[in-house]
C-alpha cells in the first residue's frame, strides 16, 4: 500500500519508495527512507502532513504515492 492511502495516526515502516533518483533524493533528504517509521498525522486537500522520527513534514498526495509502507 502507498502512504497516500493510510489510516491516519498508525506507525509504519517504509517498505521502499518509487520514482526517479531525484524524487529519492528530495525524500531522503527530508528523512524519509527506507526501513524509517512514518505516520500519517493528518489530511488536508491534496496534502498530508507526516510525522517522520520527531519531525512533521507536509507532502503532496502525489509524492506520498511514491512512498510504499
Amino acid at each position: 500500500m502507498d502512504l497516500s492511502m493510510a489510516p491516519l495516526h498508525q506507525n509504519f515502516c517504509i517498505q521502499r519508495i518509487r520514482g526517479k533518483d531525484k524524487v529519492i533524493k528530495q525524500l531522503s533528504n527530508m528523512g524519509v527512507q527506507k526501513g524509517k517509521e512514518i505516520m500519517v498525522i493528518s489530511e488536508n486537500g491534496g496534502n498530508l502532513v507526516i510525522r517522520i522520527a520527531d519531525t512533521r513534514i507536509a507532502i503532496s498526495k502525489e509524492l506520498a504515492r511514491k512512498i510504499i509502507i
